[in-house]
């Protein structure tokens, strides 16, 4: 078979999994990784030598193995695109409950008359948010404090990937510390009324809001603190309201509640103060 659609079959060899009878072709430029920036939420990957695909429209097949086994397919990786085309970024979570160092296998594919690269690798070990405190803080897109405050509508915590697993607070929250059942102490930075307490981002209702009028840049923050045994938490999801100023939120965990540099960033995320719900994980 020589060619598919007219594409000649040394074009298109071993393209997601895809191998042609022909093969041939010179080989692909093999892509230098980056170190895996690894959170609870997100593991993200950069291709450092993406400006020596200038032009060819490169592809990447990436797989994700841990303890000798496949953990994350090339199909669960999302890639970036710019200009229509696909960036130098990938971006996967990692539910998996394997155990282990993880192994991240990538090879370039570039279009014209060239097969996919030799593979190379990089590891990374699972970021897991086991933390005591919690904190969501109102930053800017680059991630700086700022006072363009929080207005959280609805926040909810979950154990399992892509909202899973036990919800946290199971039900509605009726004070900062109450049903005690929930084993959650809520606060935030600062309180301009009691309208727009803390537990008011996990009441349930669907007009309250936490709202941190008022606050400084180093008060624009809502808190979760976990009682008992502490969760282990894999996923989010966070409402803002049209009275947010800031659509940017800083994800942190802290073993100790100081905030005062012993605290774990877990990256910054778009949160827009559309009234729709964010899921993060």
């Amino acid at each position: 078979m020589a060619s598919i659609s007219g594409q000649n079959t040394s074009n298109i060899d071993n393209v997601d999994g895809f191998y042609t009878t022909q093969g041939g072709g010179v080989a692909s430029t093999a892509p230098t990784l980056s170190a895996v920036v690894a959170t609870p939420f997100a593991n993200t990957l950069t291709i450092s030598n993406f400006a020596s695909y200038a032009g060819m429209n490169p592809n990447w097949q990436i797989s994700i193995e841990a303890g000798g086994s496949e953990i994350i397919a090339n199909a669960s990786v999302t890639r970036s695109i710019s200009n229509n085309l696909l960036s130098d970024t990938l971006v996967w979570s990692d539910g998996s409950a394997v155990s282990g160092t993880r192994t991240v296998k990538v090879r370039a594919q570039r279009f014209g008359d060239y097969i996919q690269s030799a593979e190379v690798t990089t590891t990374y070990t699972k970021a897991v948010a086991d933390y005591n405190f919690f904190r969501l803080r109102g930053v800017t897109s680059a991630g700086v404090d700022t006072s363009d405050r929080l207005a959280l509508g609805e926040v909810r915590f979950w154990t399992g990937a892509g909202q899973t697993g036990t919800r946290i607070a199971l039900g509605n929250m009726a004070s900062d510390s109450t049903p005690l059942a929930e084993n959650l102490v809520l606060s935030q930075g600062r309180v301009y009324s009691a309208s727009y307490q803390s537990w008011k981002a996990m009441d349930g209702a669907g007009n309250t809001m936490a709202w941190l009028l008022g606050a400084t840049a180093a008060q624009n923050w809502w808190q979760a603190e976990f009682k008992g045994t502490v969760p282990t938490i894999a996923s989010l999801e966070i409402l803002q309201r049209a009275n947010a100023d800031t659509a940017y939120i800083k994800l942190q965990g802290s073993y100790t509640g100081a905030f005062t540099g012993e605290e774990t960033d877990f990256g910054v995320y778009y949160v827009p103060n559309n009234q729709t719900v964010t899921y993060i994980g």
